[in-house]
């Protein structure tokens, strides 16, 4: 087995996830984080040559979507964290249920994750700022007899044969499963990502050929909706399963309580992922509809919410193992399916209640443990069966091998097998001698020298660590990474070294990687921690956070944007595909006249601050002898509807110029400037290229321009550029 340069898939029991094994919450793979710095992005929607569009992201009732008045969203950017639990403990069935009273207040807790996605219920006075963690019941009544913290993140729109669900664990035989669609919401930031999310698609849909569609009657199995749709989808599940739960008590009453809602999202992630996560949980149905006392949703970075659920259970659940005290700090591991987190923390206080603070920058990789399964596939693939071969296991694959795809019932059988194995993995030759999976029946009589026996595929230790080794090299890396840039920054300010390591997540379960990197880090004196619900910390960490909301400060205040906004600008089209078209003087090109850019959909997420929002990229073209000053004209779409024009027209009755944004460049040197030249320009011509942000404030519409790392809109003392 060669090493290839593919990455891996998988978070321990993705593919168990569709059978009927169970893992304990001390032993199963989870999900978790995600990558990246926040990316430039191109603007959410296409636009056509025709005159109107119909808006395609989230194409719901608005009346699904009703938030009261008071609620608002927050996202979790504090530096300090402090909060108080108590024990955990075994959370029964629906049935176990806690009484509930007038003076209370709900708190739901919501973690979707690559592979598993979980749900905590609180229920605490109002003025209550602490609670045991036997307080939080973390949903496990799923699917049929699947009783677990948390559900898998899995979907089919196969229609099924009888009685079963197509989501989490209940799958028809013949289902094609959508799964890790989780890293496609981010995976849709890059041109590449959008690109290979089609190609994707055409593959599922057999290239669109007239066959399929005629066979589909309409239903394909493979669905044409965008990732965040297919999201929207399965929440509207995990809402059901909530609801079902929440139906058992005193309806009145239930609707009379305030509540909170905390999503939780990964440490770095794009706007439009955490956009897309948003919309889906309220569209499902987490909204001032369904909860009329809704006061707040708030987002927050799945590292906080395990730092506080992790540093508090070692310290009250496990106290002969106690590892911190005041003025330690330690390393967070958070290393799930799909990415892995590393946050250094520090502990300013241990009494009366843990008190904890960020130090350094968090740094995310996609290595997560799904990356393991692309790993064995594309061995399967490129060096065992062959493509032909390796289609009879999975149709549709000789182009790529992906993590985030669907899956088919023989797959889904072999990987199973293969999950068990690297959950069981401990990289010890004389405990990991040989591993077995069975085939399917195709390849019965199959013998391939060391590796196939009639049908029977076998690995060793050493197969089972060239399979691991990418992931593993990454995040030791990135917790090396974590340890230099912290002591390296804080060593003359008196913080004390890095004495700790906790690894919560699902990967974080695994034996070989907590062996790996003891080994690694032991020269530096550095032990490694897990708690024993190490697969949950992150949902149990976010619903303390709502406990506790009152003691956790400097949070980013958000809402959801009330009305469509777009841009009105110029842009290059073909001759003669659409209306308002004219010939462009500066670059000879053909341009079309006012085209609108629809940036911001009813129902988004709104922040404060320009820095976490909607990056849009606007291009101004000049030459050196001309005016230098523009304006950028912000719209807002008037209608209830969402049948949004392409372009503004004059005095068209269904858009209001809401802002109007003067930037200049006429004190910026050209020599300073790229200087362009195209085969329809009469001479050269300059382009800056700025971004725009828009933001809700005191209930209106704010803009921020950027050039050049500098504000340049607003303007501040010192003018325009």
């Amino acid at each position: 087995m060669s090493r290839h340069n593919h990455n891996l898939f998988d978070s321990a029991n993705a593919y168990s996830m569709y059978g009927n094994s169970r893992r304990s919450d001390a032993s199963s793979m989870s999900d978790e984080p995600f990558p990246g710095p926040r990316e430039f992005t191109l603007p959410l929607h296409t636009q056509t040559s025709s005159d109107r569009i119909s808006s395609s992201d989230f194409n719901e009732s608005e009346e699904q979507y009703t938030h009261s008045r008071a609620a608002s969203s927050t996202f979790q950017r504090s530096s300090k964290i402090s909060s108080a639990t108590s024990n955990s403990g075994d959370y029964g069935d629906a049935t176990n249920l806690v009484a509930i009273t007038e003076g209370q207040r709900l708190v739901i807790a919501i973690d979707y994750g690559t592979t598993f996605t979980g749900v905590a219920i609180v229920f605490v006075p109002v003025d209550e700022k602490t609670a045991k963690l036997s307080d939080i019941k973390v949903l496990r009544e799923w699917n049929s007899s699947y009783n677990e913290d948390k559900v898998p993140s899995a979907y089919s729109y196969t229609k099924p044969r009888a009685s079963e669900e197509q989501w989490g664990t209940s799958f028809s035989e013949d289902a094609e499963i959508m799964v890790y669609t989780k890293l496609e919401l981010d995976a849709q930031e890059s041109v590449i990502g959008e690109l290979d999310m089609i190609l994707d698609n055409l593959d599922g849909m057999k290239d669109l050929s007239s066959e399929y569609v005629v066979s589909s009657k309409g239903e394909p199995d493979y669905t044409p909706k965008k990732p965040d749709l297919v999201v929207l989808d399965y929440m509207k599940k995990i809402f059901e399963r909530v609801w079902k739960y929440l139906g058992v008590y005193d309806q009145a009453l239930l609707l009379s309580l305030p509540v909170d809602i905390i999503i939780t999202h990964p440490v770095v992630w794009s706007y439009r992922a955490r956009n897309a996560t948003y919309r889906a949980v309220t569209l499902a149905g987490f909204n001032g509809d369904k909860f009329p006392r809704l006061e707040n949703i708030k987002m927050l970075a799945e590292p906080e919410a395990a730092a506080v659920y992790t540093a508090r259970y070692l310290k009250e659940e496990e106290p002969d193992k106690t590892v911190l005290e005041k003025n330690d700090t330690f390393i967070l591991c958070d290393a799930g399916g799909g990415t892995v987190d590393v946050v250094t923390f520090r502990v300013l206080e241990t009494e009366p209640s843990l008190e904890l603070e960020q130090i350094g920058e968090p740094h995310s990789r996609k290595c997560g443990s799904v990356f393991i399964d692309g790993e064995f596939k594309t061995w399967l693939r490129d060096e065992l069966l062959g493509p032909d071969d390796y289609e009879k296991l999975e149709p549709n694959s000789k182009k790529r091998i992906k993590p985030h795809s669907t899956t088919g019932r023989k797959m889904r059988d072999v990987m199973k097998s293969f999950v068990e194995h690297k959950c069981r993995f401990t990289g010890d030759e004389k405990a990991d001698h040989r591993f077995t999976i069975e085939l399917p029946a195709e390849f019965e009589g199959l013998s391939i020298q060391d590796y196939v026996d009639e049908g029977l595929l076998k690995l060793d230790c050493n197969d089972m660590m060239l399979l691991f080794e990418k992931c593993v090299d990454e995040i030791v890396a990135l917790v090396k990474r974590q340890e230099k840039e912290v002591m390296t920054k804080y060593d003359d300010q008196g913080i004390a070294r890095i004495k700790s390591i906790l690894m919560i997540g699902g990967f974080g379960e695994s034996i070989f990687l907590q062996n790996v990197i003891r080994e690694q880090m032991e020269v530096n004196d550095i032990t490694i921690h897990r708690p024993a619900t190490s697969w949950s910390a992150v949902l149990r960490g976010a619903a303390l956070y709502g406990i506790d909301k009152s003691r956790l400060k400097n949070y980013v205040r958000t809402q959801r944007f009330p009305n469509y906004y777009a841009v009105a600008r110029d842009t290059e089209e073909t001759q003669g595909a659409g209306l308002a078209q004219y010939q462009d003087p500066i670059t000879g090109k053909f341009m079309g006249k006012s085209r609108l850019t629809w940036i911001v959909h009813r129902g988004d997420l709104a922040f404060e601050d320009w820095n976490l929002s909607q990056e849009t990229l606007l291009a101004f073209t000049f030459r050196e002898n001309d005016e230098k000053n523009f304006t950028i004209s912000i719209y807002k779409y008037l209608r209830k509807d969402n049948i949004l024009p392409t372009r503004v027209r004059p005095n068209d009755p269904e858009l209001e110029n809401v802002l109007a944004i003067p930037i200049s460049f006429s004190n910026v040197k050209l020599d300073s400037l790229d200087m362009y030249k195209s085969s329809g320009a009469r001479e050269p011509y300059y382009q800056c290229v700025v971004s725009l942000y828009l933001t809700w404030r005191n209930e209106s519409l704010e803009a921020t321009v950027v050039w050049n790392n500098n504000v340049i809109y607003p303007v501040t003392a010192g003018g325009m550029i």
